[in-house]
């Protein structure tokens, strides 16, 4: 009976930790990606593109954000002409609050590793009902290259005390989609870039509030009053839910029935 009992119990651990994620939180919030993209409503400024396709590079169910010249600072409207209206995107309700986390995947060309070939700037973004942003993304030039500090591709986290941009070490997978995902906690917002963690905010009073949005959203460079030189250009960024392959249950699957055969042969014996 003990041995039978040790048995259980080791297969409801191997159960248990297949499902635990590293850097996942105990709730994943995920966008609406589907055909019509219900719910999704316009944030700041209309980019060229908000679309949804059925498949990218091997993912299904992606949202296609463009960036292109009818949205640059000299064909807004005059009421549209800051710098405020160069982030366009779109924004979606969800609801969650601490322990949750808010992931995506993204796809990065090759061609946005270097700003000589245009400037591309992408941010995930997730709200609380306090306003408090959580907001990690891409960028081959950025805030924090008006310094001429970086000239390739860098992930960038928000940090919404501060108002400021941290630029971090994290490897950029090129023509490959990356996992950009942000965790909520009672005090603020832990970043994860494939899985690796790379900063976090403490956002004080503002923590533990419930969330209430996520964003997607993309910068428009072509832009004469941002006082830096620009290399603006059309571009598209592709979004998709960051949903495990059923594949990857399948090999779970399997290597715990493969586990827990040689543990009751063990046991037996």
């Amino acid at each position: 009976m003990r041995k039978r009992l040790l048995f259980l119990a080791l297969v409801v651990a191997l159960a248990f930790t297949a499902g635990v994620v590293p850097g996942k939180a105990d709730g994943l919030l995920l966008p609406d990606v589907s055909p019509g993209l219900p719910g999704w409503s316009i944030d700041r400024y209309a980019p060229v593109v908000f679309s949804y396709l059925s498949a990218v590079n091997g993912i299904n169910n992606v949202i296609d954000l463009g960036i292109g010249t009818t949205g640059k600072f000299a064909n807004r409207p005059s009421a549209y002409q800051s710098s405020f209206y160069n982030t366009q995107g779109e924004n979606n309700a969800i609801s969650g609050g601490p322990g949750d986390d808010l992931s995506v995947l993204l796809y990065i060309p090759g061609s946005w590793s270097s700003p000589t070939n245009g400037d591309v700037r992408t941010d995930l973004w997730v709200n609380n009902a306090d306003s408090a942003y959580g907001i990690l993304g891409f960028s081959n030039f950025g805030t924090n290259n008006e310094l001429g500090l970086y000239t390739a591709g860098t992930f960038q986290t928000w940090n919404d005390v501060t108002g400021a941009w941290t630029p971090v070490s994290a490897q950029v997978l090129y023509d490959q989609w990356n996992t950009l995902q942000i965790q909520y906690t009672n005090t603020g917002y832990s970043y994860y870039i494939n899985g690796v963690g790379v900063g976090s905010v403490n956002i004080g009073a503002h923590g533990g509030a419930a969330l209430t949005q996520v964003l997607l959203e993309a910068y428009n460079f072509a832009d004469p009053t941002l006082g830096v030189t620009t290399n603006p250009v059309p571009y598209d960024v592709y979004y998709a839910p960051d949903v495990p392959e059923p594949a990857t249950f399948g090999l779970i699957g399997f290597g715990l029935l493969g586990l827990a055969a040689a543990a009751r042969r063990k046991f037996r014996a």
